[in-house]
């Protein structure tokens, strides 16, 4: 899933209103959808006092994929 467009979550919750969506997951067992406009997006601390990182966030159709710089992995939201 290179290539897609990095945005803020601002960004992302105004495209994926502008799509239609209203509610977003964690693609996970149990996870609870959620309404968009209350989701606070992905935790971007590190454990470290004082120390924060960048959180991305791209989409592709009804799929959110969020990365923290410095981690490498992806987390795969949904939206409905």
């Amino acid at each position: 899933m290179k290539g897609l467009q990095k945005m803020c979550l601002e960004e992302l919750k105004e495209e994926a209103r502008k799509r239609g969506y209203t509610e977003i997951r964690r693609e996970q067992a149990d996870a609870p959808w959620v309404p968009l406009a209350s989701w606070n997006g992905f935790w971007a601390g590190t454990g470290i006092p004082m120390m924060s990182v960048e959180v991305q966030y791209r989409m592709d159709q009804d799929t959110v994929i969020v990365t923290k710089t410095f981690e490498g992995a992806e987390h795969i939201y949904r939206l409905r």
